[in-house]
């Protein structure tokens, strides 16, 4: 049975994939196939017998939990996958999942919003202003990052106001506790509290943490070196009872500290669980002799450093140059001195040569340089899918249909197209619902009692309320007759686009721009017609219990359009 799961792999490969009981630490170096140890470990645990449900994998992108669940796939009969409950997800998203399993012991809706970084922005503006503060002393990113590093390491507002000592922390407790009445009240929850409520349920909620550790059994990270603190209790709480935790990283590769990234998580390892092995895999399969070296040269002169031997059958390939500049200008110009030669001396195409850089404020003084140069060059950057206007105005759209009480994004949408609700109307309706104790979406419902409010820009907000109100029905009508996905969601998002009238919006434009944004938006709805709603992450722990889809399935369309939102945003 191991010839299947183990062929072709390297003596500490093997190693790892046929661990099974007890915690393990890989130290995987850079191109050393981590990726397939962690997929033929699962496959063969799922082969040894041990139930699916039972396995949790975990990472840190939407792109790496797909690849890792296709090769598990690839590697088992039909019959061992097929409604197996194998839990394959990025953190954030089996927290949200789990989150909205448990919501009310965490205080929250089912149907919360997760706000991204352009909503958690527009609500530490909102913090900043309510807490009496200037924002041009106390900007909305600088108060977001001392609230990150807050949550990350599990402190709330309440925590935070508790420890704060000096005037500026004293200033941040004002903000962190303004914006979580923010987002508390929009019903919403940013990044961070995804992994921050997730941590406190598991040690606060002995039921909730009991039924976890009794329903995944093993579970496995990959690159550990990358977790905070949150997640770190996360993991630990998980596993307190079987210890069975399989971890992948590299504490050469972590590079995250800027966003609360522990490297103490992976160093510390074998001291939080003693029992573990140790695995390290130092052959490289991806670069040549020389690249190694150069790279094991720079690692070994890491003052924390776990020892791995970086070694390579590649060849010695082409050595690498280490050029020095004095200036990013002198730089610039040694670079455009290098292309013209490989071009004009050795033929190599302009097509076939890049720079690489880590931002993009670099690309100016070499932009420069290459059109002073005469030499044709591509910005090969752009603005990702869901984050271009369009999609997130419709996105918004299905937000406030998801979650009525998210105030960003109906903000977003209440004028978007125009529709006759000014920015005044808007604010005088937002006074209004802050008076009264209620959302933006219930003071708009009761526009009517807005004196302030024209009745011009009242009829405006009543056949918006409208709207929105039809769409809400097609919703409820639909949950308790079908679960839809795929093909019937996408009807309700075309509807929602059209209906909207971002649709026709775009249509009539004549510019090359407008059809681009109106490819896009039917882009989003055949997006909706392929997605497929995740397994629901919590099932009972009863070998009967692997594939129990009735308690979400009744809820049909409320939650795969959850889904479908919570999965742009890994």
């Amino acid at each position: 049975m191991d010839d299947l799961f183990i062929d072709g792999l390297t003596p500490p490969q093997q190693v790892a994939v046929q661990h099974v009981d007890g915690p393990a630490l890989v130290l995987a170096g850079p191109g050393s196939g981590k990726t397939m140890v962690v997929t033929r470990r699962v496959a063969r645990l799922v082969h040894l017998g041990i139930a699916p449900w039972q396995i949790l994998a975990l990472t840190f992108t939407n792109k790496a939990a797909n690849e890792m669940r296709h090769r598990i796939d690839a590697l088992l009969d039909d019959s061992e996958i097929v409604g197996s409950g194998l839990t394959v997800a990025t953190f954030h998203s089996f927290c949200a999942r789990l989150l909205r399993r448990f919501a009310e012991s965490v205080g929250l809706s089912e149907t919360f919003s997760i706000y991204d970084s352009s909503d958690q922005r527009e609500a530490a503006k909102q913090a900043v202003v309510r807490a009496g503060l200037d924002l041009s002393n106390w900007t909305p990113m600088s108060a977001l990052n001392a609230i990150s590093n807050a949550k990350n390491e599990m402190q709330d507002a309440t925590d935070f106001s508790a420890s704060a000592s000096d005037f500026y922390t004293r200033t941040i407790a004002r903000i962190y506790a303004s914006y979580e009445e923010i987002l508390r009240a929009a019903g919403a929850v940013d990044f961070d509290d995804l992994l921050l409520l997730t941590a406190k349920l598991l040690k606060n909620n002995v039921d909730v943490r009991t039924e976890l550790q009794e329903r995944f059994s093993y579970v496995l990270i990959d690159e550990y070196q990358d977790t905070n603190h949150a997640q770190f209790v996360i993991a630990q709480t998980l596993v307190e009872g079987h210890r069975n935790l399989f971890v992948v990283g590299d504490p050469d590769q972590s590079i995250y500290a800027w966003r609360g990234a522990d490297i103490g998580n992976i160093l510390e390892f074998t001291q939080h669980h003693p029992s573990a092995i140790t695995v390290a895999l130092g052959q490289n399969f991806r670069s040549t002799g020389y690249i190694v070296e150069a790279a094991a040269g720079l690692i070994a002169q890491n003052t924390s450093h776990l020892p791995k031997e970086l070694f390579t059958e590649l060849g010695s390939g082409q050595r690498p140059q280490l050029m020095a500049t004095i200036n990013e200008e002198s730089e610039a110009r040694r670079v455009v001195e290098v292309f013209r030669t490989r071009h004009e001396e050795q033929g190599t195409p302009w097509s076939e040569m890049a720079v690489l850089y880590r931002i993009n404020a670099l690309t100016r003084v070499l932009e420069a340089a290459f059109r002073e140069s005469q030499i044709p060059y591509v910005i090969a950057r752009g603005t990702a899918f869901y984050e271009r206007k369009e999609v997130k105005d419709a996105l918004a759209y299905l937000r406030v249909l998801a979650n009525p009480s998210d105030d960003v994004a109906l903000k977003r949408i209440v004028n978007n197209p125009p529709r006759g609700i000014g920015a005044t109307t808007l604010n005088r309706i937002e006074q209004f619902a802050l008076a009264s104790g209620c959302s933006l979406y219930e003071g708009m419902q009761r526009v009517t009692e807005v004196t302030e409010v024209s009745a011009r820009s009242r009829s405006a907000v009543h056949r918006f309320m409208q709207l929105l109100g039809k769409w809400q029905m097609h919703l409820q009508s639909q949950e308790q007759t079908m679960l839809l996905d795929g093909p019937d969601f996408a009807d309700l998002v075309e509807e929602v686009i059209r209906e909207s009238g971002l649709y026709e919006l775009f249509r009539s434009g004549r510019t090359e721009e407008d059809l681009q944004r109106l490819s896009n938006l039917e882009e989003l709805v055949s997006a909706a017609a392929s997605f497929i709603r995740p397994q629901v992450v919590v099932w009972s722990t009863s070998p009967e219990g692997h594939s129990d889809e009735s308690e979400e399935g009744a809820r049909g369309l409320s939650v795969t359009l959850s889904s479908f939102l919570e999965s742009r945003l890994d």
